[in-house]
């Protein structure tokens, strides 16, 4: 499943920036909820660059599926100092189904990890 695709950023240890996939779009949060209605399964995978990149469509996004009792768990990759400090977004994330976040901690130099 995948409700965005790319990246802004350009970080060296990231395969999408090999590809030079650095814009970043985003699917329609209705389109995104039929896609997930639909899926045969009862767990899936966000394999979306991050699903922290944008944390209001991410949000509008968890807050219809819960809207719409979407009874299914998932997976996502997501950026640690957003997890780390947005409590309202981890737990819209978790009543919307979500069990794991996928994080890299690659460096902790800021200038090796985010390039515009």
């Amino acid at each position: 499943m995948q409700a965005t695709r790319g990246c802004p950023y350009r970080c060296q240890f990231c395969q999408l920036t090999g590809f030079r996939d650095n814009i970043y779009r985003k699917r329609d949060v209705k389109d995104v909820i039929n896609e997930i209605s639909s899926l045969p399964t009862k767990i899936f995978w966000f394999h979306d660059a991050s699903l922290t990149i944008d944390t209001r469509y991410s949000k509008s996004l968890f807050k219809e599926m819960i809207r719409r009792k979407i009874k299914k768990r998932w997976i996502a990759f997501g950026n640690l100092a957003v997890l780390s400090r947005d409590e309202e977004f981890l737990r819209l994330a978790s009543k919307a189904g979500c069990i794991a976040w996928m994080v890299g901690l690659e460096t902790v130099l800021k200038k090796q990890l985010m390039r515009k």
